[in-house]
């Protein structure tokens, strides 16, 4: 068994860390995913949803985009989500500007959505996966110039 002094880890199929949970799976397939969950982003929706009616909807969309986004998006930069996860997570955030403008289920909340200036999910998470990689290179590259100076 594993320990950590004197106390035993436990194996577990699934793990909850930092807003992530981290599933184990077979080694065919990877040993590890990250499932979303979406709670968090609901429970923060509807919080804001009910204690703000007198609010404007460019008030709400931002609310919506810095404290309810984020509960999605947390460590998008090293989580790999499978495409029926980011289809979810996309409809999380549709769903959630349709309510608040009133649209119907099916309508489209694209043009709306940009127009008020805020991106894709899809856009988030490639843009914070590549300012992440930017800062890890200069990083790299600065420790490495350092090490270099430093002989």
């Amino acid at each position: 068994p594993l320990k950590i002094g004197d106390c035993e880890i436990d194996y577990v199929k699934e793990w909850k860390y930092l807003g992530a949970n981290v599933v184990s799976r077979d080694a065919s397939e990877g040993w590890l995913s990250f499932s979303v969950e979406t709670n968090k982003f609901y429970c923060a929706f509807n919080s804001i949803i009910h204690s703000s009616m007198n609010l404007s909807k460019e008030a709400l969309m931002k609310l919506l985009y810095s404290n309810c986004v984020t509960a999605l998006s947390y460590a998008a930069e090293v989580k790999e989500h499978s495409a029926s996860d980011m289809r979810r997570i996309n409809t999380a955030i549709n769903d959630a500007i349709r309510r608040i403008f009133s649209y119907q289920r099916l309508e489209s909340v694209r043009a709306l959505r940009e127009s008020y200036g805020y991106e894709s999910i899809y856009v988030i998470f490639e843009n914070r996966k590549q300012k992440f990689y930017r800062t890890l290179r200069v990083h790299s590259n600065s420790t490495i110039r350092h090490v270099f100076l430093s002989n």
